[in-house]
């Protein structure tokens, strides 16, 4: 079973100005090769490794985020918000680029391996507004089940039983894989945190999705 700790590693709750600067640069770099330099460069200046020469993309996503200045003296999230930029750096080396269905679906699965849920919902999203019939419940069910996780790391376990269990009927009926996606495994997760939640537990969580990512016996 996974510990509180799975959430305590990026306990400082990021401002939301902060959070979607840094998820669009990180959409940005999923989006298409080469972009992932300004996501780089913003690295490093959080880490104080380059203070002087920074792109002005990257630049402009720190002052939007109000890591530009200070930051690490100022707020107790700098580190929230270093530490979000290494997950992404790590994601984004990993995954191939672009806007396609299959694409977008790997990018998810390094992204739920990752514990960045909201960051799933932001690359799914698009995709499920394009699409229609199964594809569009599927997508929703995965959106919902990435929301639910969000909304526990945010402290709000009301709103994350209701996710979860909106994303259980979407994913009841769904493919044990679909276009290289493991909802398999995503489904089974949520299957036991609804049951868990349900339950109005304290401790033993069970196991977040995918984080044994790899793994295919899990499947």
């Amino acid at each position: 079973m996974a510990a509180r700790g799975e959430f305590d590693d990026r306990d400082e709750l990021l401002p939301i100005r902060t959070r979607d600067a840094l998820v669009d640069l990180l959409l940005e770099s999923l989006a298409c090769e080469g972009a992932e330099v300004h996501l780089e460069a913003a690295l490093r200046f959080v880490r104080g490794d380059e203070r002087e020469s920074i792109s002005p993309r990257a630049r402009e996503a720190l002052v939007a985020a109000d890591l530009l200045d200070g930051a690490q003296a100022r707020f107790a999230w700098h580190a929230t918000a270093r530490q979000h930029l290494e997950a992404y750096c790590t994601v984004v080396a990993g995954v191939p680029r672009g806007a396609e269905l299959r694409v977008r679906l790997e990018q998810a699965r390094s992204l739920f391996a990752a514990g960045l849920y909201f960051e799933v919902h932001e690359v799914l999203e698009p995709a499920w507004m394009e699409a229609d019939g199964e594809p569009r419940v599927l997508l929703q069910g995965l959106i919902q089940a990435a929301a639910g996780w969000y909304h526990w790391t945010r402290g709000n376990r009301g709103g994350a039983r209701s996710l979860l269990s909106a994303a259980a009927e979407k994913l009841a009926r769904a493919p044990a894989s679909w276009s290289g996606f493991p909802v398999a495994r995503v489904r089974h997760a949520v299957e036991g945190w609804r049951t868990w939640l349900a339950a109005e537990a304290d401790d033993d969580m069970p196991p977040l999705p995918l984080r044994g990512d790899g793994d295919e016996s899990a499947s």
